[in-house]
């Protein structure tokens, strides 16, 4: 009788360890196939929410400008952006090609601003965002970034005023 229920409490140890080391790397029953199955055996009329399908925003570094005039500093221009994308596998593919995107919005900016406040007193921002979107086009192609929102333009001063 002795032998009977140490052997049924070793068999007992040894399956729930088992089962907690299955959970625990994800293995068996607790392993990404069975999302699968659940979702195969839903019925016909539930459609199971895809969760690829949400829009992520990636917030990106602040994009400081300065434009100077007459061998001094005229203005310094900071725009703060946003990216969205839709779905993971597009966030993902833009966290991992930001420093390239960064570079080319950087590199862009740095000569379209003074060309269009020679136009205007003050930067329009509807036209940067033209801009930044055919940038986006041109790095990463059409679809990966769905939209670039503009959250800021802070202009410290006017294209040709001198500083104090």
């Amino acid at each position: 009788m002795r032998t009977l229920i140490i052997i049924t409490a070793a068999v007992l140890i040894v399956a729930g360890i088992s089962a907690s080391i299955m959970k625990t790397f994800g293995l068996g029953p607790f392993g990404p196939d069975s999302e699968k199955s659940e979702c195969q055996t839903a019925s016909i009329g539930e459609v199971p929410m895809s969760t690829d399908t949400k829009a992520r925003f990636i917030d990106m570094e602040p994009i400081i400008i300065t434009i100077f005039a007459e061998a001094r500093v005229a203005t310094s221009i900071q725009i703060s952006l946003k990216l969205e994308a839709i779905g993971t596998k597009n966030e993902l593919r833009i966290l991992r090609a930001m420093t390239k995107l960064q570079d080319r919005y950087l590199r862009d900016l740095y000569s379209y601003p003074p060309r269009l406040l020679r136009k205007e007193e003050r930067v329009n921002v509807f036209a940067v965002k033209r801009r930044l979107q055919m940038i986006r086009d041109k790095v990463m192609g059409p679809g990966i970034i769905s939209g670039v929102l503009v959250q800021s333009v802070v202009d410290s001063g006017r294209p040709g005023a001198a500083p104090k």
